[in-house]
């Protein structure tokens, strides 16, 4: 398996830097398909200037916007990239829109036993700024048992505590619900990704 990371170098232009490396890379394996990752909420962005700063020193002057072999990927559409026909993927995919009423559902069941946010579940936004933090907890590595624990060590700082304690119930009941449903959240995703490309399903040796 011959995968690489590309890191920008430490001068002040990190993206030609990799650009360089994509040049390099597709002029010594024909076979090359080379991801270029970036960050969900700036993909678009990032994908036009990424594409038009390649093909420009590819040479290809006036072309469409397009390097054969380049694709721009968040992490989650590589994902879907390599696992869009496998059962895992299929089932396992939550949409947004999807996560988030799944735990407008969870407050709501368990609304008696939140200290800090009972009281705010009709107010405008708040489902989808707790789903985020929710999301920004689970992807930071943390088990809901560590979240709880850092809630129970904390002095003087009650509100901090109470918010925690929230996340951590609704968090829990929510980890429940998806595995009895067979589903994961993006950053779990992940890693039935890493699982995936560890198998001999598909060939990797020239991406």
């Amino acid at each position: 398996m011959a995968l690489e990371l590309l890191f920008g170098r430490s001068s002040a232009d990190h993206e030609l830097a990799l650009l360089q490396r994509i040049q390099q890379v597709l002029a010594t394996d024909k076979q090359a398909q080379v991801f270029y990752i970036v960050p969900n909420h700036i993909k678009f962005e990032t994908e036009i200037n990424v594409l038009t700063r390649l093909a420009t020193l590819e040479g290809h002057h006036g072309a469409a916007i397009s390097v054969p072999n380049v694709s721009v990927f968040s992490l989650s559409r590589l994902a879907w990239y390599y696992m869009q026909n496998d059962s895992i993927y299929q089932q396992a995919n939550l949409s947004q829109n999807g996560l988030t009423m799944l735990v407008q559902t969870l407050l709501q069941q368990h609304q008696d036993e939140l200290q800090l946010y009972g009281n705010l579940l009709t107010k405008q936004g708040f489902i989808g700024q707790f789903t985020t933090q929710l999301l920004e907890l689970k992807q930071s590595g943390l088990s809901w048992g560590d979240v709880t624990a850092m809630a129970d060590g904390l002095t003087n700082q009650e509100t901090l505590q109470m918010k925690l304690h929230d996340l951590a119930t609704v968090g829990r009941s929510l980890e429940t619900e998806l595995t009895q449903r067979g589903q994961y959240l993006s950053s779990d995703l992940l890693l039935a990704l890493k699982v995936y490309l560890a198998t001999e399903k598909t060939d990797i040796s020239h991406h």
